[in-house]
């Protein structure tokens, strides 16, 4: 009987470290497919990486391995398909390859995930303002130097970036430049992350943290997807406290913001469509081609529409119209089937929770396309557990076995 108890622990241990190692890796590569600055310029490499580690850890069927393999050489050659405008670049197949690999995940892991995900971002973006910090206060911290014309870094391993190819005369504060990006080199991804880090708070204090660093992003997405989450808790949790708190806070910004200035231009300009900031109104020579290929896409390459007519296009590249013109319309319904396959693998959804988080949804593949893909999915973290009621993780299935 002792033996027989043994074994069982023993089983028990390995499942729990295989699980725990599950755990690490999903989270390294979502915050590392967000461009953390500790592994520049290796970041694709160490995802990959990681990504091969991962089967290591998992256990499932042939058939599992084969319908993964399947699916992923499908989209794979979909994505390498020869375009006027050049295939997909690598961060394309590592979201791609991040993102399918949640096929192997069950719900309680991918709770897990969410809430270590949450816990990790804090706890970067603390560091990278401690930093900041030490930095403005006049302390020497090493820092590598990097021209990637025309972005411009001073890189502080592993905390922090400083983006020099931006004015920081206008909006230099207690903190350096008012746009907190903190590990990260994109602003904009950070506030994603941030606003998507809200339905996996755990606590007021995290909830406190990720809005004292999402406003401090100026990231629109992170004002747009919070002010989802604020009705979400007003109409659904009937949470008045924090809509109060929120109305305040907006409309104090707003009166004191100045309407000419970096940071009104930055947050209230980017939604009222008041100047070159706004995703349709961008006014630089790149982001007009891009808009105009994409108008002339549209009317007159039905072809084009459907399959794509490639990534290598003019302007930023992370958007609804790159996604379109790199994926078509095939490649993007394609990518939304396996999208709510997994979804409703990982949550219980009902119409109510649907209809929030759903524009949630809509909002981030507005602005990113399928850029952050693995993120994508946290944003409906704590559904069914808010359907159920009930306020705590453990609500979940006892799913032990790694599917």
């Amino acid at each position: 009987m002792q033996v027989v108890l043994e074994n069982t622990s023993s089983i028990e241990m390995k499942k729990s470290f295989r699980e725990t190692a599950l755990i690490v890796i999903f989270v390294a590569q979502a915050i590392l497919s967000m461009g953390w600055i500790a592994v520049y310029p290796f970041g694709g490499y160490v995802i990959l990486f990681l990504w091969a580690c991962a089967f290591l850890c998992v256990k499932a069927s042939p058939l599992k391995y084969c319908v993964y393999g399947l699916i992923v050489g499908l989209f794979a050659v979909f994505y390498m398909f020869p375009r006027p405008f050049g295939y997909g670049n690598t961060a394309w197949h590592l979201s791609l390859l991040v993102f399918s690999q949640m096929f192997f995940l069950n719900r309680q892991l991918f709770s897990e995930v969410v809430q270590s995900f949450v816990k990790c971002l804090i706890l970067l973006c603390s560091a990278s303002l401690i930093y900041r910090i030490i930095i403005y206060s006049g302390i020497e911290v090493p820092y590598q130097y990097i021209d990637l014309d025309p972005q411009v870094f001073n890189l502080y391993w592993p905390f922090y970036v400083e983006r020099l190819n931006i004015s920081l005369g206008d909006v230099d504060t207690v903190i350096g430049s008012f746009r907190f990006h903190g590990p990260f080199f994109e602003p904009g991804a950070l506030g994603v992350a941030l606003a998507v880090s809200l339905y996996g708070s755990a606590s007021r204090l995290q909830l406190a943290l990720i809005f004292v660093f999402g406003m401090l992003s100026l990231s629109m997405a992170f004002f747009f997807l919070a002010f989802f989450w604020l009705m979400e808790q007003l109409f659904l949790k009937k949470n008045f406290l924090l809509i109060v708190i929120a109305i305040i806070v907006v409309v104090l910004a707003f009166l004191m913001l100045d309407k000419s200035g970096f940071l009104y231009a930055s947050s209230f300009g980017r939604l009222l469509g008041e100047n070159d900031k706004v995703l349709n109104t961008r006014v630089s020579h790149f982001e007009v081609e891009q808009i105009r290929l994409f108008a002339e896409t549209v009317t007159s390459n039905f072809t084009g529409v459907i399959f794509g007519i490639g990534w290598d296009i003019p302007g930023s590249g992370g958007s609804y119209r790159s996604w379109i013109l790199g994926a078509g319309l095939l490649g993007m319904c394609a990518w939304f089937v396996a999208y709510f396959a997994l979804l409703r693998k990982f949550v219980a959804l009902n119409l109510q929770l649907f209809i929030f988080r759903f524009s949630s949804f809509l909002v981030l593949c507005y602005i990113w396309g399928n850029w952050f893909a693995p993120i994508f999915l946290f944003l409906w973290y704590g559904v069914s557990r808010i359907q159920s009621n009930e306020s705590s993780p453990s609500s979940y299935p006892q799913q032990r076995q790694v599917l």
